[in-house]
């Protein structure tokens, strides 16, 4: 009995104890009188520098200068900075500075992806808004002339914000959507300043919870008769092919890429499976109309575009895949299985939803503040898991419905064109050394060591995927999409360095996936005839290093642009001409870009392009069957 009240003391004390302990309180105050950035805040790109006693962010391109306070998310905060707008770049009534305000991973995503922005305009105006929800208010005040700093103040307890313009009170905001997260300065569009910053908050420890493998459970359906499986050879000093596993025959893939609009707003692309927007009978009408113009694959985007929860991830807050969505996917592989068309599914956009972000942030939450943005996805162990999840989540749910199903899917392609991006971190900076996810270290001040850094982590986020979709799928094929180098006129080899500020997106070089450590089944490259320039590189597309080790590939995207052609007959001639320069360089198949989305290009759907390319395919079937 003692024993027990001994007990029941300790567990009391205890209890006290732990809902009497003190909340971490933050707080820290900035003027920068010493010509340096304080260590507390950590710089996202490199608009920032201090300058005459003041942290300045010069933002002329538009990517929104943020440093992120390093002291981990707040709840209840109150924080305060002068703030001046020096230049302007754009329209004053699109430009602006502030805080940016409980945002889960300030560093890696935009923005408007989540969080709270309070921001001052110019002009006289400020605006608070809640990411995601519409929700927002704002007010007006009176800028101080001569460009001269505005004080800008917010405190938020609880769901309540409270927005303060030089001592003056002009707006408030009563919203729950986000409970905490980080804290940021932000800039968009202007020279701006910030000093005098002060700040005090309850710190909070991010909760991590282990999301169940899949939840969403599908709606069961008899099983349709499995189309026979494709798999690859590689090639003897060339390319490889694709080829029927049971019979040995040779396999050929020609067909379309295919996309479509959300239903609510046609301008949000790579939508065909969203909820409200799929149409079984549309969709099977493509699929017998492709079949009877000679071709046998159609590429699709699954992870599209989630529009307002409609998309496979089923909104922020959701904790699973979208059942619906899945369903529309599983009857499109049904209709394809039944048109005998193969398909090569997507899995393109980043997961969106609580259960990846998790998954993501528990898994950066030790990573190098270097890498930012875009960047993050490729070079931070957390994007990865999250992706492999989803990915196991998506095969699961396919054969969870009807594992007959995998063989109609031609291969699983993890990117429909992967990149590095030179003006996020870390290959922004000149200098520095950064650890990614391979566990490697390189430094950005070294050409070559910059350009391992790229060849090697994509390789190594390549591998991961595929090593998580063959668990899942042991029979199923893995590819990545990618386009080359000519598409800027640089070379292959290039250090993921930005000389002529046409983009800042780089692909990987084609000899990465072609090595003996990758893992990944074929390539898929993409043509364009970049600068009226109708034929294969064979710098730009490495095509000895791709030669030497026989690995397939695909081109998953090829097409001419409405501008390269005077009319509809000689842009459909100009399709069948770059067609014919894949295949005379030894690659495996050919899918047009696009069947009804023009974009800029002549699409799938006028006759003059059908005609051609049904002619085409005729003739390709009479060679191979000689």
């Amino acid at each position: 009995m003692k024993n027990k009240l001994l007990l029941f003391i300790i567990l009391l004390f205890w209890i006290t104890a732990c809902q009497s302990a003190p909340k971490a309180e933050v707080s820290g105050s900035w003027d920068f009188s010493d010509g340096k950035i304080p260590k507390e805040w950590i710089l996202k790109n490199d608009t920032w520098k201090v300058k005459n006693g003041e942290l300045i962010s010069d933002d002329k391109i538009s990517h929104s200068g943020i440093a992120v306070a390093n002291f981990g998310p707040v709840s209840d905060f109150i924080i305060e900075a002068n703030i001046k707008i020096n230049k302007e770049y754009l329209n004053p009534k699109t430009t602006w500075a502030g805080f940016h305000l409980r945002s889960d991973m300030p560093m890696y995503e935009a923005p408007w992806d989540n969080g709270y922005l309070v921001i001052l305009y110019p002009h006289g105006v400020i605006t608070a808004l809640c990411m995601k929800t519409g929700i927002k208010t704002g007010g007006i005040f009176r800028p101080v002339t001569n460009k001269e700093s505005n004080k800008l103040g917010v405190k938020m307890t609880g769901s309540l914000m409270e927005i303060y313009v030089n001592g003056n009170k002009i707006a408030e905001l009563n919203d729950g959507k986000y409970k905490s997260g980080y804290i940021s300065l932000i800039n968009y569009g202007n020279e701006a300043s910030f000093d005098d910053i002060k700040f005090k908050g309850t710190k909070v420890t991010p909760k991590f919870h282990t999301p169940k493998e899949m939840i969403t459970m599908p709606t069961i359906k008899s099983r349709v008769k499995p189309e026979p499986k494709i798999s690859v050879k590689r090639g003897n000093g060339k390319s490889g092919h694709f080829f029927y596993k049971k019979t040995g025959e040779k396999f050929i893939p020609e067909g379309y890429n295919h996309t479509i609009g959300d239903v609510d707003n046609y301008k949000i692309p790579h939508a065909v499976f969203n909820v409200g927007t799929y149409n079984s009978k549309r969709i099977d009408k493509v699929l017998a109309e492709m079949k009877g113009l000679g071709a046998n694959t159609i590429r699709v985007w699954l992870w599209g575009t989630d529009h307002k929860g409609s998309g496979i991830w089923g909104g922020p807050d959701s904790n699973s895949l979208n059942k619906k969505y899945m369903e529309n996917f599983c009857d499109f592989l049904r209709l394809a299985t039944k048109r005998k068309i193969y398909v090569i599914p997507i899995l393109d956009l980043k997961p969106a939803n609580e259960k990846y972000k998790s998954i993501a942030i528990k898994g950066t939450q030790n990573a190098d503040k270097k890498i930012t943005d875009h960047n993050s996805d490729i070079l931070l162990q957390g994007f990865i898991d999250a992706r492999k999840q989803a990915a196991r989540d998506t095969i699961r749910f396919i054969k969870a419905t009807d594992p007959n199903l995998l063989n109609v899917i031609l291969g699983w392609s993890i990117a429909n064109e992967i990149y590095l991006v030179s003006s996020n971190g870390p290959f922004n900076l000149n200098k520095g050394i950064v650890k990614v996810a391979n566990g490697k270290s390189y430094d950005m001040a070294d050409f070559n060591s910059r350009q391992k850094c790229a060849d090697e982590s994509f390789l190594y986020w390549a591998n991961q995927l595929t090593d998580a979709i063959h668990k899942e799928d042991p029979n199923g094929l893995v590819t990545i999409g990618m386009w080359t180098s000519d598409a800027h006129a640089r070379p292959p080899i290039n250090g993921i360095i930005n000389t002529d500020n046409i983009d800042s997106r780089f692909p990987p070089r084609p000899s990465v996936f072609a090595s003996p450590k990758s893992k990944i089944d074929f390539l898929d490259i993409h043509v364009y005839p970049w600068r009226n320039k109708f034929l294969i590189n064979r710098e730009a597309h490495e095509l000895n290093a791709i030669n030497k080790s026989g690995l397939p590939v695909l081109v998953g995207e090829y097409g001419v642009f409405t501008y390269q052609a005077k009319d509809n007959n000689e842009g459909a001639k100009k399709i069948i001409e770059l067609r014919k320069k894949c295949y005379k360089a030894g690659y495996a198949g050919a899918l047009l870009w696009v069947w009804n989305y023009t974009n800029g290009l002549y699409n799938g759907e006028l006759p003059e392009v059908r005609k051609a390319l049904s002619e085409a395919r005729k003739k390709l079937n009479n060679l191979r069957s000689k």
